[in-house]
């Protein structure tokens, strides 16, 4: 069964609304959130909020610090991730989980539309994932990890 994913042209950033992370205080899920709810934008103060033990820090956002499996603003370890393929398997929350499950389940990928003026189109989220979760050699065992992954959701 041929599936078919299309690039919508989202990117990381639309997916950091809220991220899971695990709680230094007692190892549980927690948040990091927008301080102000309407707020989507990246350098927005965001607060660390864990409902098992009622902690709450925060963060003003001023500096951001990309890279791998932590978050941009507390630097704790995401909740959603796992060893996969000899690397490390992460999503920031649900939705973004989902959006990488659509792609490595798709055997049919349409790229994002090159950008009328600038003709850029590697900006987006699907063309920034690794080759490693692009590849369809490794489908198998990454829809396998994100299963396990989805568990502790629950």
């Amino acid at each position: 069964m041929v599936t078919r994913y299309r690039d919508d042209g989202s990117t990381l950033y639309d997916f950091m609304h809220l991220i899971l992370v695990r709680c230094p205080r007692c190892q549980h899920c927690a948040q990091v959130i927008p301080v102000n709810a309407n707020e989507r934008g990246l350098f927005g103060a965001r607060k660390l909020v864990c409902s098992s033990c009622v902690l709450c820090k925060y963060c003003r956002g001023n500096i951001v610090h990309f890279g791998g499996n932590s978050d941009s603003y507390f630097r704790l370890p995401l909740w959603l991730q796992t060893h996969c393929c000899g690397k490390v398997l992460w999503a920031y929350n649900a939705e973004h989980l989902d959006f990488i499950e659509k792609y490595v389940q798709a055997t049919m990928r349409q790229g994002q539309i090159p950008h009328m003026i600038t003709g850029a189109r590697n900006g987006t989220f699907a063309s920034r994932l690794p080759k490693w979760i692009k590849s369809a050699k490794n489908r198998e065992e990454v829809l396998k990890k994100i299963a396990l992954i989805r568990k502790t959701l629950l």
